[in-house]
């Protein structure tokens, strides 16, 4: 209420009530396959099959087969955060770890929010010296979407077997993409942890890939991914967002497992200033990590921030902060 800056930082956990999968935990997206899928390198190595295997399925469609893009709603806890941002008697500014766009839908103004980790629906270049390569975005743009069928087909030069279906082994096999209208679109070998699927089953794959504009490369979600640098594009905003970070006088933390670099520096800059932060989670394990990341942050043992604990769901704990203000 004094006008002091506070900063939120906002984490998957903010939009699970909206029907988003979050990140980590048993049941996280990035749980499953994130660490082998999750990179450049693997979409550079085959982008059809990154689209295919992971993008597609993790942030694009909520059933295999379907050729609609799954829409979600902010919830109250992005309508509560937005409007404490409105008060005029505040100065917040929000930095999202989501790229879901929901902070922007429940009418946070654009200058108060950095999306550190990018925002679905746009692209991004990866020729290096494109200009949408690193400083301007390519969309909103939909994917084309199309049917398949993956059938298992043994190797030309190996036996006449069809791998068991249920089975996890590392193995090489040729995807035959079946899309429903009939013809081959593309044969392939990969080697991945196959995972148990019935090899009948239709899934959602990619129909035409995106391309660059400009050079006509392929084109990446403006997402980031494991192996990029916060600042390889400048639509990151990491600078703006360190700034802010640098200012704030508090730190509140909402549905976020402190396990990626911008909360690692949100908490250094807490430590070293002795910042009050606030976490706010559906589970105190989340908010104890908090604090055993504090310790060993920037590579030297650091006391964790005063940290205070709100427990229960974003959808609830939040309108009530906003009440309050």
């Amino acid at each position: 209420r004094r006008g002091d800056p506070v900063v939120f930082v906002t984490g998957s956990g903010l939009s699970a009530p909206s029907g988003i999968p979050t990140f980590r935990g048993a049941e996280g997206v990035w749980a499953k396959w994130v660490l082998e899928w999750g990179t450049r390198a693997a979409f550079l190595a085959d982008p059809r099959g990154w689209y295919d295997n992971f993008w597609i399925p993790a942030h694009v469609v909520a059933e295999p087969g379907s050729t609609s893009e799954r829409t979600y709603e902010p919830s109250a806890g992005h309508f509560a955060v937005a409007e404490v941002a409105a008060c005029r008697q505040t100065n917040v500014h929000v930095i999202t770890q989501n790229i879901d766009g929901l902070h922007q839908r429940a009418g946070l103004p654009s200058e108060r929010l950095v999306e550190v980790h990018g925002r679905a629906g746009l692209l991004k270049c990866v020729s290096p010296g494109c200009r949408y390569a690193a400083a301007e975005s390519i969309g909103p743009a939909q994917l084309d979407l199309a049917t398949a069928t993956a059938e298992w087909e043994a190797d030309a030069k190996g036996p006449d077997v069809t791998p068991d279906p249920a089975l996890r082994a590392r193995v090489v096999v040729h995807l035959r993409l079946r899309p429903a209208g009939g013809g081959v679109r593309a044969t392939c070998a990969v080697e991945r942890q196959a995972a148990p699927c019935d090899p009948k089953a239709t899934r959602t794959v990619l129909g035409a890939l995106p391309t660059c504009p400009a050079c006509g490369a392929p084109a990446l979600p403006q997402a980031l991914l494991f192996d990029e640098e916060y600042e390889s594009h400048s639509f990151y905003q990491y600078r703006k967002a360190r700034r802010w970070l640098e200012c704030a006088k508090a730190l509140v933390f909402v549905g976020t497992s402190f396990a990626v670099g911008v909360t690692e520096h949100a908490l250094l800059g807490a430590a070293e200033r002795s910042l009050p932060s606030f976490s706010f989670n559906i589970v105190p394990e989340s908010a104890t990590q908090a604090h055993e990341a504090g310790g060993e942050l920037g590579g030297a043992r650091q006391h964790p921030p005063p940290m205070h604990h709100i427990v229960g769901c974003c959808e609830v704990t939040l309108p009530k902060l906003a009440a309050l203000v």
